[in-house]
């Protein structure tokens, strides 16, 4: 029986913030959006996610790439400035907490964490979660799931985790975690209630 719903933030509480960092930068300075993307979400990305990489050395390594004229702080304002509350997915949450318990599981550094929080306060939303930094992993590794359930003190098949990437997906199911691949709010709630969540 599901008694708890896992909620990746970036792409679905938030706009998907990295991607949107990548078209701006790609539209405003000219470069390929697939290189951003590959220092962005590849593994240098992936160490400033999972805390084995700081913020310093992340940018130092960013700006040897494309050398930007702007800096490390300014760059990384910009990358947090998109990330914009999606209201329809935060009203979900507010209605799934009426029944169910309802946790986060989320790739993300401490900085951006705290600054979203100032001004969203989205942590009351949630019973409790994972974040990759503090785990120092980060999805699809199959253990962060794990974290996550284990927080939740839950079984996968008592859980359903939600994300807008489709490779994050599989690494859940595989732990008898029913999964929903997120595209928008409206396709979300028709989601859950073919699930009888909702």
């Amino acid at each position: 029986m599901i008694s708890t719903i896992i909620f990746d933030l970036g792409g679905v509480l938030f706009t998907n913030g990295a991607g949107l960092f990548v078209q701006y930068l790609a539209e405003r300075y000219h470069y390929k959006e697939a290189l951003l993307d590959a220092v962005i979400h590849g593994p240098t990305g992936s160490a400033y996610r999972s805390g084995s990489m700081s913020s310093g050395d992340f940018w130092k390594i960013f700006k040897a790439s494309f050398p930007l004229p702007l800096g490390a702080a300014e760059l990384e304002r910009i990358w947090e400035f998109q990330y914009e509350l999606i209201e329809e997915t935060r009203e979900i949450i507010l209605e799934l907490r009426k029944k169910y318990r309802v946790y986060y599981l989320s790739d993300t550094v401490k900085k951006r964490v705290d600054n979203l929080q100032k001004k969203y306060r989205f942590l009351t939303l949630f019973e409790g979660g994972v974040f990759s930094h503090e785990a120092g992993i980060r999805k699809p590794n199959p253990e962060i799931y794990k974290k996550v359930l284990a927080r939740a003190g839950v079984s996968g098949t008592e859980a359903v985790f939600i994300d807008d990437k489709a490779h994050n997906l599989a690494p859940a199911a595989a732990l008898g975690i029913h999964t929903i691949h997120f595209t928008n709010s409206r396709q979300l709630k028709r989601d859950l209630a073919r699930l009888n969540l909702l």
